[in-house]
């Protein structure tokens, strides 16, 4: 059951970043829309990308921790009763 959870967890954590960055940085990197993309078009949408996959990564990750010490914590007060 822990492997079906860690593989949702990582299926749900890929979704959400690629889409994430997919539309924050088309948004910021993409002011002027044309058939192609131009140099400092992917430039920008490379760096944007990192930027956003380290604070994706810090905030989910964190936020996760938190979620799985909530669960363990409900998890042993159960077993008390």
């Amino acid at each position: 059951m822990e492997e079906s959870i860690t593989q949702a967890f990582q299926q749900m954590f890929i979704s959400l970043l690629v889409s994430g960055q997919q539309k924050a940085c088309f948004r910021i990197c993409i002011t002027k829309p044309t058939s192609e993309l131009t140099t400092s078009d992917k430039q920008c949408i490379a760096m944007c990308q990192d930027r956003y996959e380290e604070v994706f990564k810090n905030n989910f990750f964190r936020q996760y921790e938190e979620f799985l010490k909530s669960v363990e914590e409900q998890t042993k007060n159960h077993d008390l009763e």
